[in-house]
Order: structure tokens, then C-alpha cells, then sequence
């Protein structure tokens, strides 16, 4: 169906040369993006994309109700014994152990994923959380002896269990695959996905403090347990696998290490940048969120009811950001854009807020940075072009690893130079080294038209897309009389 790359080393990924006759990268000239074995059936458009929507929203407000109380939980542990920096040090520990495990766990189970499907590792993470959040509730409830040991353990099998993000996004990007536009049709669902995330942290925290003030702290954990659990149970007996037994592969162990999910993001420049972009993502957005409670109480004094306001308004306009906003700017303009206007509008919304020395505009201005959000989705669509449909897991699995290292990264180095400012001459410090961070998302945005993933045609009658990768079978010839006839996209000038 389509040329395969001349210099392609029999049953190797890397390209001998460093450009093909045409110019091309060596992802182009293997023409991956979107490219499915021979014979292999394409993904089932048909699938409703509300039974993954609706799978992730719970997931997050699962997630989102404990966000008031688990650190409170944590102050009433036995190691803390009502000592806020000793709970606060405990609160951190589970939080690095929980990032740690998924950093090990995300290329693994992103690479099983594409050998046995979505559906078990969305179970399986459910039930990591429900582990998780019942223990946590039964610490609150009997105040055991030596209880943070087992909020520890319970945090750290959530992260063995996984990021319920991987297995959704390539199940949406599964689904999408087949659509006649795929960026745009990608870029709007990867937005309303979004957008769900965002709905979750709106309605979470309110329903997790009011069950931690009348109910206790335990109801609220136990709660969130059980929405995991019916979330499960939605996942196991009404969504349907997206991925064909055709497009699954062999698993290895030697490809699903951390370090081959990595490897996967440096096989094309473009792939590179969306890694780069992804990690900035989510240094910045952990900066701001690591920092933003203690800032607006010390530098303006607010009351929780406003911050908490803040919160909402922040939820509000990701969500309106990436379900609505980026879909329509995909489809008047183009994905390059959205990430431009994105980094561009991220950067300048980092450098207002420390710059601004009134609280009354705080509000406005994180709403304008949230619209840089828009970013997001369109970066996960475009990245899905660079490789072929076996490996859509195994993207969103080294995608992980890099938002996992920025979870971690983002709070430390936000808190260092927060603690170090906020009593001097720049309090706003902390969002300036903000800026610094995103402003190489801006300069990433628009070097990124350079490089264009070369788009297969649709299948003429009695033609199949073959690729020669590590998981793939040797290339089928062209048809006879068709070797000139289905062009290349050239890289864009």
C-alpha cells in the first residue's frame, strides 16, 4: 500500500540513514501514524464514547471527594499525632510512594494493554483505589496502631494498579482511529475527556467536605471506595473492548521496562517534542497547584470560601477550555495552533500572576491561564499520528511516566522557591519560575510545524496498510501499477 523506508534494517526500528530519498523522517518514510498490521480489522468508530467518559469523571470524583479530608486522615495517624508537619511530611511520603509505583507500573501495564486489551487495567486500577481509599477509611474509623503503615501500603497498590488516564485516552484514541478527520475527531474527544477531569475536581472536593463534616472522615473515604468499585463493575459489564484481536501484540518484558516507553518517544522529532511538552505540562501545572492554597493566604489574606471559589472557577473553565474550546479552535484553525495559543496563553497567564498585587484579579487571571488548557488535548492527538495502532498503550503508558515526573518534580521545586520568596521583595517568584518553564512550550509550539507525520490514504479495494516494525510482519509489496500513484506528504516548509 505504501512504500516502505529503503533503508529499513530487517526486523529493526531504526532507519540506517538519516533521511530517506525524499526527505523524510525515518517515522514518516516507515509511515506509522495510524498504520495497523496486515490484515488487521480497523477500530470500531461505532463505540459510544460517553461509557469511557462517563468511566473517567468517576474515576477523578472518586478521587477528588478525599482531596479535603486524606490530609487529615494523615494528621490523625499515630506518626503525626495531630502535628501539622508531621502530617504534612506523612501526606507527602504517601503521595511520593503513590507517584513512584505508577512510574514503575505506566510503560508495563501501557505495553499489556496493547497485548490484552483496555478493559482489565481499567478494572484493575479501580480496584488498586478502592484498596487504597478503605484502608484509608479504616484507619480513620478505629485510629489502629502503626495506621500510616497502611495508608502507605494502600497509596502504593493505587499506584502498582495505574493511571486510569493511560488505558481511557487509548481507548478513546482507539475508537477515534478509524474517523475520517482523525486529529479533529481525536483533538474533541481527547478535550470533552479533559473536560471530565475537570467536571470531577468541581463537584469532588464539595461533596468530600461536607461527608468529612457531618459524616466523618471515614464515610467520606468509604464512599469514594465504593464509587471505585460500582466504577469497576460499569467498566467490566457495559463498556466493550476497543482493541481489535487483530491489533494486539505480543508482550515482552524486555519492551514494556520504563525505559523502552521512553525509548518509544525519541523514534520521531515530533515525538520528542510532544514528550518535552507533556513533561512542561506537568511541571507547571503541579507548581501551581503545590503553591496556590498558602499563597493566596499569605500574600492576600484570603478566607478558605475564596480559595475554594477560586477552585471552582478553575475547574469550570479547563473544563469549557478542553471540551469546548479546543475542539472548535481544532476545526477553524489547525492542532499547531491550539498548542500555540495554549503554551503562548499558559506562559503569560504564569508571569501576570506573580507580577499581580491585587487578590481581586487573581480570579481573572487564572481563569485566562486555564484557557491555555486547550493545549493539552491537542497534543495527545497529534502525538497518536507518530505511531502505529499496536502502540497506542505503550504512548500513553510513557506519557504517564513523564506527568508522574512532573507530579513529583512540580511540588518540589514550586515549595523551594516559594518558601524562599514569599517574604521578600518577590513573593510571586514562584509563578515567574513558572513562566520560565512553560515559555519553552512556546518556542516548542512553533517549531513543531516543521515536522508533519506523513497521513496514509484510505484503503483502495484489495490493498492493507502494512508496516516493518519490531511488532509487525515484512511489508507487503504495492499493488502492481500503483507505485506512483499514492503520494507523500512532504514536511511542511
Amino acid at each position: 500500500f505504501f512504500r516502505a523506508c529503503p533503508h529499513m534494517e530487517e526486523g529493526s526500528e531504526r532507519c540506517l540513514e538519516s533521511e530517506t530519498p525524499l526527505g523524510m523522517e525515518m517515522s514518516d518514510c516507515a509511515a506509522r501514524a495510524n498504520s495497523v498490521p496486515p490484515d488487521a480489522a480497523l477500530p470500531d468508530a461505532s463505540l459510544p464514547l460517553w461509557k469511557p467518559f462517563l468511566a473517567m469523571f468517576l474515576h477523578f470524583f472518586a478521587l477528588a471527594i478525599t482531596v479535603p479530608v486524606y490530609p487529615l486522615i494523615c494528621l490523625n495517624t499515630d506518626f503525626a499525632d495531630g502535628d501539622p508537619a508531621r502530617g504534612q511530611l506523612l501526606f507527602g511520603y504517601i503521595t511520593a510512594a503513590n507517584a513512584f509505583f505508577e512510574f514503575v507500573s505506566a510503560s508495563v501495564l501501557g505495553r499489556l494493554s496493547d497485548s490484552y486489551g483496555r478493559k482489565p487495567f481499567a478494572i484493575v486500577t479501580q480496584l488498586g483505589q478502592v484498596v487504597d481509599f478503605m484502608a484509608a477509611a479504616y484507619v480513620s474509623r478505629y485510629n489502629i496502631p502503626s495506621g500510616h503503615v497502611l495508608i502507605l501500603f494502600g497509596r502504593s497498590v493505587a499506584g502498582v494498579a495505574g493511571n486510569m488516564n493511560i488505558f481511557i485516552r487509548a481507548y478513546v484514541a482507539d475508537v477515534t482511529q478509524s474517523s475520517g478527520d482523525q486529529d479533529s475527531s481525536k483533538t474533541r474527544s481527547f478535550g470533552r475527556l479533559g473536560g471530565t477531569i475537570g467536571l470531577s475536581f468541581i463537584l469532588g472536593p464539595a461533596l468530600g467536605g461536607y461527608l468529612g463534616t457531618h459524616h466523618g472522615m471515614h464515610t467520606t473515604m468509604a464512599v469514594s471506595g465504593m464509587i471505585n468499585l460500582l466504577n469497576g463493575v460499569f467498566v467490566a459489564v457495559f463498556m466493550a473492548e476497543s482493541l481489535s484481536l487483530d491489533n494486539r501484540i505480543a508482550f515482552s518484558v524486555k519492551n514494556a521496562m520504563p525505559w523502552c516507553g521512553l525509548k518509544l518517544l525519541s523514534t520521531s522529532t515530533a515525538l520528542k517534542i510532544y514528550a518535552a511538552m507533556t513533561l512542561l505540562d506537568g511541571l507547571s501545572l503541579q507548581l501551581l497547584a503545590s503553591t496556590l492554597t498558602i499563597y493566596t493566604k499569605t500574600r492576600f489574606h484570603w478566607h478558605p470560601h475564596q480559595f475554594v471559589f477560586l477552585l471552582i472557577v478553575f475547574g469550570i473553565t479547563v473544563a469549557a477550555a478542553q471540551a469546548l474550546l479546543a475542539p472548535w479552535m481544532q476545526k477553524t484553525t489547525s492542532a499547531q495552533f491550539c498548542l500555540q495559543f495554549g503554551y503562548a496563553t499558559q506562559s503569560l497567564g504564569f508571569l501576570a500572576i506573580g507580577a499581580n498585587p491585587f487578590g481581586v484579579l487573581l480570579v481573572p487571571l487564572v481563569c485566562a491561564l486555564s484557557l491555555g488548557s486547550v493545549s493539552m488535548p491537542a497534543t495527545q492527538a497529534l502525538a497518536t499520528r507518530e505511531v502505529m495502532s499496536t502502540q497506542l498503550g505503550q504512548l500513553f503508558g510513557a506519557f504517564g511516566i513523564l506527568e508522574t515526573l512532573g507530579r513529583t518534580l512540580g511540588p518540589l521545586v514550586g515549595g523551594t522557591v516559594f518558601a524562599a520568596t514569599i517574604q521578600g521583595p518577590v513573593p510571586g517568584a514562584a509563578y515567574f519560575c513558572g513562566f520560565a518553564i512553560m515559555f519553552p512550550g512556546v518556542v516548542l509550539a512553533f517549531y513543531i510545524r516543521r515536522f508533519t507525520t506523513c497521513h496514509l490514504p484510505k484503503l483502495p479495494p484489495g490493498v492493507t496498510s502494512v508496516v516493518s516494525m519490531d511488532d509487525m510482519a515484512t511489508p507487503v509489496p504495492l499493488m502492481h501499477g500503483q507505485e506512483d500513484t499514492l503520494p507523500f506528504m512532504q514536511p511542511a516548509p
